[in-house]
């Protein structure tokens, strides 16, 4: 649930001068610590009629304006800025609980039917798998360079022999 704070100087209990420093600070996306009432505006809405604000961590970068569905509509900026997304874009927290929700019940049938759920390494010490190109890093501790997996399946296959 969205909750909007409804500021007015008359309500702040460290007068008019206080609430006019604290309401400069403040700018779209901030996080902010709220002391007051919970009730209703005018239109319904959830909203907080506080007493005391304080900035807890100022947005370093401004968000995108505008209000709906979809206020950020870049794809690509949607999937690389998926924080970013999930702040702006109404709805976009539905595709996570729509998936989390799909893989818990993968998950529930198969453990149901007493499947075992097994993870495989991701970096290997040798490339191999496929004829794909594989990534290299470089692993700082042991002062290697080691391989992300390509196909997960010959660890899978081992763990059925």
């Amino acid at each position: 649930a969205k909750v909007q704070i409804m500021s007015d100087p008359r309500s702040y209990e460290e007068g008019s001068d206080a609430w006019e420093v604290i309401n400069d600070q403040l700018r779209r996306g901030d996080v902010v610590g709220v002391v007051g009432k919970p009730g209703k505006s005018k239109r319904g809405e959830l909203s907080i009629f506080p007493t005391k604000l304080q900035l807890l961590s100022p947005c370093l970068h401004m968000l995108p304006k505008g209000q709906g569905s979809m206020v950020l509509k870049d794809p690509d900026t949607r999937f690389r800025k998926r924080y970013l997304d999930l702040m702006v874009n109404e709805g976009g927290a539905q595709v996570f609980e729509v998936r989390s929700k799909l893989v818990r019940g993968v998950r529930k049938y198969l453990d149901d039917r007493g499947f075992l759920e097994v993870e495989t390494p991701m970096m290997n010490m040798v490339a191999g798998g496929a004829t794909a190109k594989p990534f290299v890093t470089h692993f700082n501790e042991l002062g290697i360079n080691v391989f992300m997996r390509v196909a997960p399946e010959l660890y899978l296959k081992q763990c059925v022999v």
